[in-house]
């Protein structure tokens, strides 16, 4: 363990002691901490009240995260990597952790009701919960409410591990702002652990030189400029983009799309130049054959030089589908946001590269964007980044559509379509201008892309 990490080892084993904040930037080592501390802990609990071996150990914590797959996915593999598998019994289908057959912890997500069922009659003497700025205030009372635990006829001091990136959240209030007499705050940066991969700062400062906040907080753990920490695209950037006018002679017409075909997603088709749309075309469920013909028809009557096409699970199909017509009029390009990114070490998958370059494109006033639907707004200023093995990754789908309370279907299509407008001739002979509006003028002319299907 680093220095940092034994100082708040130390700060747990005091008896005034009942809760604890670590971390406060990434790579300071926070869910090996946690993991250790609680395997720790447990053995001491196990000493103190010489508790025996026995068929049913006694439940004494409780490790999560807001969302169990991911506490499964990191804080899981971190106790895996760390804790001697000889010393304990992993048993997945109770979410269990038997530690030398006397005592057990429970473990999981926040945001399962199995999970928090257990809540309502557990007693508890100690939890930890990874990556806290994720878990709202009421969840962690829940938790607050099991620390009851007696061994041996005695109450067992209680505990409270949290850890956590730096947010604009009740942690803020509680642990940096004003600190209760039984709270503590250790604040561990990257550069106190010795054990990082040499390369990860620097990769840290590469992801986030455009956003100087992010890198004030995760770098060096400042709680003091952290409105919209994590979002990846700002408010304002897209006000500015709305003001700002990029003049390109000629420029290429193209249209990105991403096909819907169940609930309450939209199919979205935006005609597309350079970073600005031109005309859109959004509607719900639709037959994708009938999709397929629509954007055909489209991408021939606006004489588009390539179509881009969300081509994971259904829109595969209509990826085939658009190709067979194609004819060579125009380029077709199949996007899969889960392939492998072209910059691997820096980013998880192709989705994190498309948003991030999206990000770093608005934030460089790379981007104008005269369209005006507020709906499309909202979408873009949804999503936000993580940072998952020194890698950046982007906040899975089915929470934004939670938060948003429908698909960023509109904010997908558009981000594609930016990602895939590098792929594109910049210029193209049939357009004669293009106007503050978005509007251009046409020659009669055949496409002459050259670009392969």
């Amino acid at each position: 363990m680093h220095r940092k990490q034994l100082e708040a080892m130390d700060l747990l084993a005091q008896p005034d002691v009942a809760e604890l904040l670590y971390g406060g930037a990434k790579g300071g080592g926070k869910s090996i901490f946690g993991t250790v501390w609680c395997f720790v802990h447990a053995i001491e609990l196990i000493n103190e009240y010489d508790l025996p071996v026995t068929e049913h150990p006694i439940p004494v914590g409780f490790m999560g995260r807001k969302r169990g797959v991911d506490f499964t996915d990191t804080t899981l593999e971190s106790w895996k990597q760390y804790i001697p598998s000889s010393a304990y019994q992993l048993r997945p289908g109770d979410r269990e952790i038997i530690i030398d057959h006397r005592v057990k912890l429970f473990y999981g997500g926040t945001d399962d009701p199995g999970v928090v069922n257990k809540f309502n009659s557990a007693e508890f003497a100690y939890f930890f919960l990874d990556q806290a700025e994720e878990v709202s205030i009421d969840q962690v009372g829940l938790l607050r409410g099991t620390l009851r635990l007696k061994l041996s006829g005695r109450d067992v001091p209680t505990k409270v591990l949290l850890t956590a990136n730096p947010a604009p959240c009740w942690l803020k209030r509680e642990f940096v702002d004003k600190i209760g007499h039984h709270q503590r705050f250790v604040r561990a940066l990257p550069t106190d652990n010795s054990f990082l991969h040499k390369e990860y700062i620097a990769q840290l400062r590469r992801a986030f030189a455009h956003r100087p906040e992010i890198l004030a907080a995760y770098l060096d753990g400042s709680w003091t400029s952290l409105a919209g920490l994590a979002q990846i695209i700002q408010d304002t950037w897209i006000a500015n983009a709305k003001s700002r006018t990029i003049e390109v002679e000629n420029e290429t017409l193209y249209i990105s799309c991403d096909p819907a075909r169940f609930g309450d997603d939209e199919t979205v088709m935006y005609l597309m130049q350079g970073s600005d749309i031109v005309d859109a075309q959004i509607y719900g469920q639709k037959d994708l054959m009938e999709t397929a013909g629509a954007l055909h028809i489209w991408a021939l009557e606006k004489k588009v030089a390539a179509v881009a096409i969300d081509g994971i699970g259904i829109g595969a199909g209509v990826v085939d589908r658009v190709r067979q017509m194609a004819g060579g009029e125009y380029a077709v390009y199949e996007v899969n946001s889960a392939e492998r990114a072209t910059e691997p070490t820096r980013y998880i998958n192709q989705r994190a590269e498309m948003w991030d370059q999206a990000a770093r494109d608005f934030a460089g006033a790379n981007i104008d964007l005269s369209w005006d639907d507020p709906e499309l707004d909202r979408q873009l200023t949804q999503p936000q980044y993580d940072f998952r093995a020194g890698k950046l990754l982007v906040q899975a789908k089915s929470q934004i559509k939670a938060d948003l309370g429908g698909s960023p279907d509109r904010a997908d299509a558009y981000i594609q379509g930016l990602y895939i407008r590098h792929l594109v001739p910049i210029h193209d002979e049939r357009i004669t201008g293009r106007r503050r509006d978005g509007s251009s003028s046409y020659k009669p002319a055949r496409a002459t892309s050259a670009m392969a299907s």
